[in-house]
């Protein structure tokens, strides 16, 4: 198990569950909406890194170029290939394709953050306007503090029965 990647999965995991709090407090003191907007975009950002950051730590511990992995389904095309089973990944993998599944939801929540041309790979636009964040769409009309919150804990709950699972391994 690669201990820089753990760290960095629980560095992410934990931004998220301070960010998860400070949402439910900032409901709960029926802050302005801005505000509330701001913690749904960012809730939808920190799942997002959690996610990246957990697919590459598995990708670590199988020896698999994480750079070439752009969702746990692919990661699990790549371990079928050297005949490596992790439920994990496969578990993972199946909620991705599932559309109401919590990850999907949690997918489709950080996506639709962007406007619909943005692409992170797409080169640089003289027109900064065009990229700046102000185009980032609103995702608290989508999203609850309650799925946030019940995605994190199965987030969390996954990674550390896959953690385990190696200890074990």
């Amino acid at each position: 198990m690669d201990t820089k990647k753990i760290a960095i999965t629980n560095q992410k995991l934990l931004s998220m569950k301070l960010h998860l709090l400070l949402s439910q407090q900032v409901l709960a003191e029926g802050e302005d909406s801005s505000v509330q907007r701001a913690y749904a975009q960012s809730l939808s950002f920190h799942f997002q890194l959690t996610y990246v950051a957990f697919m590459q730590e598995i990708a670590a511990d199988y020896r698999i170029d994480s750079t070439s992995v752009d969702s746990f389904k692919q990661l699990e095309e790549n371990l079928d290939k050297l005949d490596i089973v992790c439920q994990q990944c496969s578990m993972l993998a199946e909620l991705e394709s599932d559309s109401s599944s919590w990850l999907s939801f949690m997918l489709r929540s950080y996506q639709s953050c962007w406007p619909g041309n943005f692409s992170a790979a797409s080169s640089y636009k003289s027109d900064c306007a065009e990229n700046s964040l102000i185009q980032f769409f609103d995702v608290t009309e989508q999203s609850s503090s309650s799925q946030y919150q019940q995605s994190y804990q199965q987030l969390y709950s996954l990674i550390h029965q896959y953690r385990e699972l190696m200890q074990e391994w």
